[in-house]
């Protein structure tokens, strides 16, 4: 499974499987060799994803993915920086960088060497070991100030560091590369989004194979929502949004309720007869609360029945009435008071478990946000978790 992420925002994707091979890109040239399965999957979902020819990018890989055959096609055929760093045994890596052993030789303290093949810059730096990179966005002269801790010394190199850079100092600024700065600041995009997709993941277990895929797509759904919501919305003094959605568990839950109500308010018009749609018709299911149809409605835990205030057997208790709101006591603007709804649905279960049947109180009040009639002993009852047991 391949994507394309920026700081854990996943911008497109493709599912890719053992034996799925993509056809290789047009070349410009007979000399130009084609590209591995790997790295073409990597070339197209680049092509399909990025406006690249109205605007500029930078791709920053991970060394699994990073060769000079791949880099040399974006930058040439799609105008798209990119940059990453790269094992030793890669496509056309150059041999003079083969042979610097990165256990075995010693180079000294933030040294850079650089070999151009093709389009393509390849660079060495001695950091607390040598570490390589290609890029086609990087001169290797730049470099760029960072805030480093200093490292335990351990090796003859981390010495030197130490001795060189930081001194007795736990921590200071010192000059990084451009093109390693700009490496770590921008790289990791996938390991964020897929850190964000761990901490809540709605996976279930299942046979399905194509379930697993579903669940995947769901939670980078959910975590592309919240960081937008965290763009759009800062958290400063006097933004509209709320602090807490900002945090990930506030934000994943306010989001189940609402997805709640909304299912909570849906009617499916199947549960009626053919007569009873077209005497009631389709809008006035959708907007005429209390609205009466008499013809094969059924009488239980559905939309038509709460609105008709219809306690059964079988009813339930909304969820709506454990959804975050300002549940509060208000007049029902009734010219009538009617049946208090938990009053009624505890008398239905004392009814089927034959206890003692008690009084079912009227109310003329009732939930300013549930909107059902609840008397004043019953009103903190219906909102408490346990109030279902009786079911």
């Amino acid at each position: 499974m391949l994507g394309i992420c920026d700081k854990g925002f996943l911008i497109d994707f493709f599912f890719a499987a053992w034996g799925d091979f993509w056809p290789p890109p047009q070349q410009h040239s007979t000399s130009q060799l084609p590209l591995s399965p790997t790295s073409n999957a990597c070339y197209e979902l680049v092509k399909r994803s990025l406006p690249y020819t109205t605007k500029q990018f930078t791709i920053f890989f991970d060394n699994y993915f990073t060769n000079v055959r791949l880099f040399h096609k974006l930058r040439e055929e799609l105008g798209v920086g990119a940059c990453g760093t790269v094992r030793s045994n890669s496509a056309e890596y150059p041999d003079e960088h083969k042979r610097v052993n990165k256990t075995k030789d010693i180079l000294p303290v933030g040294f850079i060497s650089g070999v151009r093949v093709r389009s393509v810059l390849s660079l060495i730096w001695q950091d607390r070991q040598i570490v390589r990179f290609l890029s086609t966005v990087h001169s290797g002269y730049g470099t760029k100030e960072r805030s480093r801790r200093a490292p335990r010394e351990h090796n003859i190199i981390t010495k030197q560091i130490r001795a060189v850079l930081f001194g007795d100092e736990k921590r200071c600024i010192i000059n990084t590369p451009d093109f390693a700065a700009d490496y770590n600041d921008n790289m990791n995009g996938v390991d964020i989004a897929d850190q964000y997709r761990s901490y809540y993941s709605t996976q279930l277990i299942c046979r399905r194979n194509w379930y697993p895929l579903f669940f995947w797509i769901l939670d980078h759904a959910i975590t592309n929502s919240f960081l937008l919501c965290r763009l759009y919305f800062p958290k400063t003094q006097g933004t509209q949004l709320p602090g807490h959605l900002h945090k990930h568990l506030e934000f994943r839950s306010r989001l189940s309720w609402v997805l709640v109500i909304m299912g909570a308010n849906m009617v499916d018009p199947t549960y009626l007869s053919r007569r009873a749609r077209h005497d009631c018709g389709e809008a006035s299911l959708n907007t005429g609360r209390g609205m009466r149809c008499g013809f094969g409605v059924p009488k239980g835990n559905n939309r038509s029945s709460r609105w008709q205030k219809y306690v059964s057997g079988n009813y339930q208790l909304s969820p709506m009435r454990l959804a975050p709101g300002a549940h509060e006591p208000i007049p029902n603007g009734l010219s009538y008071e009617p049946l208090c709804i938990y009053c009624r649905y505890i008398d239905q279960h004392r009814r089927r478990t034959g206890e003692q049947r008690g009084k079912v109180g009227r109310t003329t009040r009732k939930c300013g946000f549930c909107d059902v009639p609840l008397c004043r002993r019953c009103f903190e009852l219906y909102h408490q978790p346990e109030a279902s047991i009786a079911n």
